[in-house]
C-alpha cells in the first residue's frame, strides 16, 4: 500500500497525527509519495521502520515547532 502526502505547512501537523493513528492501527506503507511538506513527512517515514514509536517521533517534532517559523 502507498501513502501520498500533500503540500501546504498546516498539513504537515496533522498528517503526522493521520499517520500515528495508522501506525497505531498496524497499518504499514511500502511506498511513500510527497510534495513539499508532504515530501518532509513521507522521508521522515521512509527513513524509520513505521512503527508507533517512530510516528510519534514526527508527531513530536512537529508539535515543537514554533508556528510562526512555519508561516515567514
Amino acid at each position: 500500500m502507498a501513502l501520498a502526502l500533500a503540500a501546504g505547512g498546516a498539513r504537515g501537523v496533522y498528517q503526522a497525527g493521520a499517520m500515528l493513528f495508522l501506525a497505531e492501527q498496524g497499518i504499514r506503507f511500502n511506498a511513500v509519495a510527497g510534495t513539499s511538506v508532504g515530501a518532509l513527512n513521507g522521508a521522515f517515514y521512509a527513513q524509520g521502520d513505521g512503527s508507533v514509536a517512530h510516528i510519534e517521533r514526527l508527531r513530536e517534532l512537529w508539535q515543537k515547532c514554533p508556528a510562526l517559523v512555519l508561516f515567514r
